[in-house]
């Protein structure tokens, strides 16, 4: 009797663990409802085995024996779902609560409620970090096509087909197109300019060399596009007729090597963003710096102090070659007008937006918005 006693103890200890096992592999089927309710079978048959092992015989007594094992089952498959997703919890829950014991129940309700709050809140503050996240990614693209765009838009290689499929909002790629279609009508300007300064250039040397010999040889050149400019024709016959009297042009050759110089010089003055201006700076230096010659002649001075870097007379001094050029003074200040100020502030060295005006620079800040001054080789406030 003793060794049958002890033999029915083992086995109702082995049917609790196999109880507990199938409530513990119900957590793990929350996503599966077919093993679930496989799950929940072996509970009843093993709940049904064990009355056996212990006599009882009374339906009810294994009924809610039953209903207690498979309520604790739906619990943990309810709570393993819940760590996952409280909400499809909740909705497993409210389709299944007359299956969970009373206790359970409440139990499950205050936790569900309770992941559900933590859930929203955590999404909330991810999603909030997703828009951040996707909002600082299209800023950089934007900011990276940008600069792609303003490195093209100064280099002249630049097509419309480009800005309309960088990654930028409508109304910055309607900016840089008109940014763009001001820089291809000043790349036909600086075009042009380049040509009449090529053309006087090369007339004003014929004239001292003697190749170029009549009026009609300056007019030839003479054309509405691509050609010598008409308001230098004038000046240039002007230099022909000086040429053909006794004396001639004494000091032509220094007026063509100067020049060649104003030329470099103007060039590599970083205050000059638009290059185009260039060509009409170096014909009206040319012109000017003949007059200024025919004075020193007068007074009987050798004009050759005018480009000698040793005298402060010296024309070849940038902030005097500044002031040749024609019409409205073209530097980084139009930079600004052609491109995204936030694009360009900082990387143009110092203050980003300068305007040679004749013997007075000035700049702006583009950070600060103060103008500033160039006074003593420093910008300075005025």
């Amino acid at each position: 009797m003793h060794a049958v006693s002890e033999g029915n103890r083992f086995a109702l200890d082995t049917n609790k663990s196999a109880l507990e096992n199938e409530v513990n592999n119900s957590a793990s089927y929350w996503n599966d409802s077919e093993r679930f309710g496989e799950a929940m079978g072996k509970i009843g048959a093993l709940v049904e085995s064990g009355a056996r092992l212990r006599g009882e015989t009374d339906p009810e007594s294994i009924k809610a024996a039953t209903t207690q094992w498979q309520s604790r089952a739906w619990m943990a498959r309810i709570q393993s779902m819940s760590a996952q997703n409280p909400h499809l919890a909740r909705e497993l829950f409210d389709q299944n609560a007359e299956n969970i014991d009373a206790t359970h129940r409440a139990q499950i309700d205050a936790r569900l409620t309770q992941q559900q709050q933590t859930f929203d809140r955590a999404r909330e503050v991810e999603e909030l970090k997703r828009e951040r996240d996707i909002e600082k990614q299209l800023k950089k693209q934007q900011e990276e096509a940008q600069k792609v765009i303003v490195t093209k838009l100064f280099d002249k290689t630049l097509t419309p087909a480009e800005i309309l499929n960088a990654p930028i909002p409508a109304t910055m790629q309607e900016h840089y197109l008109g940014a763009l279609k001001r820089r291809l009508k000043e790349s036909d300007e600086e075009s042009k300019a380049k040509t009449n300064q090529r053309i006087t250039q090369q007339l004003y040397a014929g004239i001292v060399n003697g190749t170029v010999t009549d009026a009609s040889q300056i007019l030839s050149y003479v054309k509405e596009n691509g050609g010598l400019d008409i308001n230098h024709a004038p000046a240039l016959v002007n230099m022909l007729e000086q040429a053909q009297k006794p004396g001639g042009l004494k000091y032509g050759h220094m007026v063509v090597n100067a020049a060649r110089d104003a030329t470099k010089t103007l060039n590599g003055d970083q205050l000059i963003f638009n290059k185009s201006v260039i060509p009409g700076a170096v014909n009206n230096f040319m012109f000017e710096l003949g007059e200024r010659i025919k004075k020193a002649e007068s007074e009987g001075k050798n004009p050759r102090f005018l480009v000698d870097p040793t005298k402060p007379e010296n024309m070849l001094r940038p902030e005097v070659l500044r002031q040749f050029i024609p019409g409205k003074a073209t530097s980084l200040r139009e930079a600004a007008e052609a491109v995204n100020p936030q694009t360009v502030k900082g990387k143009i060295g110092g203050p980003a937006f300068i305007a040679p005006v004749v013997n007075y620079p000035i700049a702006v800040n583009p950070q600060t918005g103060e103008k500033l001054i160039l006074k003593d080789g420093k910008w300075q406030k005025p």
